[in-house]
């Protein structure tokens, strides 16, 4: 080798060497480094702006995804809209079939009420509901009836049972309603009403007309003068039973308005009306005490009561008929009571 090729082959080594040293060694200047950072924040700026696209891609698909799931939600609940509106729709016509049936039961019990209160006996009340309740097709009619209470069972279907009961507080007799209960009760029998047209019958019933105030103090005061004669009475006697029994029809008025307790109430009709009676025969009015109030006991005695007792004990209904005979005797004692203590306060035998 010659020793120009060797320089030549020394100073390309040598320029290699200085060729790739910088690479290690190098030492920036200002220019160097301004454009470096131009260099960085380009490419940061690039990388945040593929980012945000990258990120807006993501949420549009999302987006589209959840506008995808909400539709399918809506299907979904427009479904089990329709399933619900036609369940309920199912429920609302049971309830309503379930709800007329209350109905005609709380109707049924109504007639029995307005019989039982009106002076029926046990058997007729209970007969005539059962009858009413097969005309209605239930499948089976139970009904307890006693004197302050009634308690009505019907099976309408398999699983299907009402029952409603009744408190009865108060009783008078009442011959031309229980009349017109009875001819209604028929009326069902032989071809049963609507439930409205029903309870249009029953209204008309209760707001019969009763009997005016005047036909009633003439009715006390003839039926008190009829037995006062009956038993052996003078006109005068007959006269003043007259006059107690006008004033036993304004006491047992005003005792039905404010509700004063029947045993109490012909405690003191007794009392009073003795009172006046012997205020009477002192007037000269009257001369005989007994045959004067004789009239006024006959009002006051609960006969129907004791009739229909001994009625239901005679048909089987032993409970019904000894509580309205104890009722009934009960009444009668009191009525006693008021009488007696008057005869003791005055001293009249």
């Amino acid at each position: 080798m010659s020793n120009d090729s060797q320089f030549i082959l020394t100073d390309n080594l040598m320029g290699s060497k200085k060729i790739n040293r910088p690479q290690f060694e190098y030492s920036p200047n200002e220019d160097d480094k301004l454009i470096l950072y131009h260099n960085l924040e380009e490419s940061s700026t690039k990388e945040e702006h593929y980012t945000e696209e990258h990120y807006t891609e993501e949420y549009n698909t999302e987006e589209y995804n959840t506008e995808d799931h909400n539709e399918d939600r809506y299907d979904k609940d427009r479904y089990n809209t329709d399933r619900f509106e036609t369940d309920r729709f199912e429920t609302d016509e049971y309830n309503s079939d379930q709800y007329n049936n209350s109905i005609l039961v709380r109707v049924i019990l109504d007639i029995g009420e307005m019989l039982l209160m009106a002076g029926a006996e046990v058997s007729r009340v209970e007969d005539t509901m059962e009858r009413i309740g097969r005309a209605y097709n239930f499948k089976r009619v139970d009904i307890l009836t006693i004197t302050s209470s009634m308690v009505l069972t019907v099976q309408i279907k398999e699983d299907e049972i009402i029952t409603q009961t009744r408190r009865i507080k108060l009783m008078q007799v009442d011959m031309e309603k229980l009349e017109a209960i009875n001819a209604l009760s028929r009326e069902i029998c032989k071809d049963t009403l609507t439930i409205r047209d029903l309870q249009n019958r029953i209204n008309d019933i209760k707001k019969v007309r009763k009997y005016s105030k005047y036909t009633n103090i003439l009715a006390f005061s003839i039926i008190s003068a009829a037995f006062a004669m009956f038993y052996g009475g003078c006109a005068f006697d007959a006269v003043a039973s007259m006059l107690t029994g006008i004033l036993l029809y304004f006491i047992i008025d005003i005792g039905n308005k404010i509700h004063i307790q029947t045993i109490v109430l012909n405690i003191l009709c007794s009392f009073v009306t003795g009172l006046f009676a012997v205020t009477l025969i002192g007037l000269g009015i009257g001369k005989s005490f007994d045959k004067i109030i004789i009239g006024n006991i006959m009002l006051l005695i609960p006969g129907i009561y004791l009739t229909t007792s001994l009625r239901d004990m005679i048909k089987g209904d032993l409970i019904t008929g000894l509580l309205g005979l104890s009722e009934a005797l009960l009444k009668a004692f009191a009525i006693a009571i008021g009488f007696a203590m008057v005869m003791i306060l005055k001293g009249v035998y």
